[in-house]
């Protein structure tokens, strides 16, 4: 029998979300999914809060394969709360609230946020097909951030938009 302590199931859980993002990218969306789900499921409560940002990408890879997000996040909804972090990018998504309205929600806080807000705005932008306004907020995205995943993953969906061009 092997055993993890703690600080196994902490590096475990972080591997897990930070590899899924990278099988995203990879285009490998039933991999991304499973390994968020396995990271929500091993949580040892460092995670905060309350896996809602894994369950933006398994939204996302949800979205990506069978456009069936938009189901996933009506499972949860009931939990989400109107202008809290990062409730509120849910809304958005689920059409409930505008871009303009979840700019104004990060101002109060703290640079990663406004980095987070810029790239889950470009994603709902990308989404409706809106190119030169994602290509902005992913933009922004890399602006404000100290050393976050979205201002690295801004990096892919720039790169993306630009081979469409």
């Amino acid at each position: 029998m092997i055993y993890l302590n703690y600080q196994h199931l902490y590096y475990f859980q972080a591997v897990a979300q930070e590899g899924s993002i990278a099988q995203y990218y990879l285009s490998q969306y039933d991999l991304a999914e499973l390994d968020m789900n396995k990271a929500i499921e091993v949580d040892t409560g460092k995670w905060e809060p309350n896996d809602l940002y894994r369950k933006l990408w398994i939204f996302l890879a949800q979205e990506k394969k069978n456009k069936s997000g938009r189901a996933y996040i009506k499972s949860f909804r009931g939990e989400l709360k109107r202008n809290h972090w990062p409730d509120s990018l849910f809304l958005l998504y689920t059409g409930e609230m505008t871009v303009d309205q979840l700019q104004v929600i990060p101002k109060k806080w703290d640079r990663t946020k406004r980095c987070q807000a810029h790239f889950y705005a470009g994603i709902f932008y990308k989404m409706e097909k809106r190119y030169e306004e994602a290509k902005t907020a992913f933009e922004d995205a890399q602006k404000p951030a100290e050393d976050c995943i979205e201002m690295h993953a801004a990096e892919f969906e720039l790169a993306d938009l630009t081979s469409r061009e």
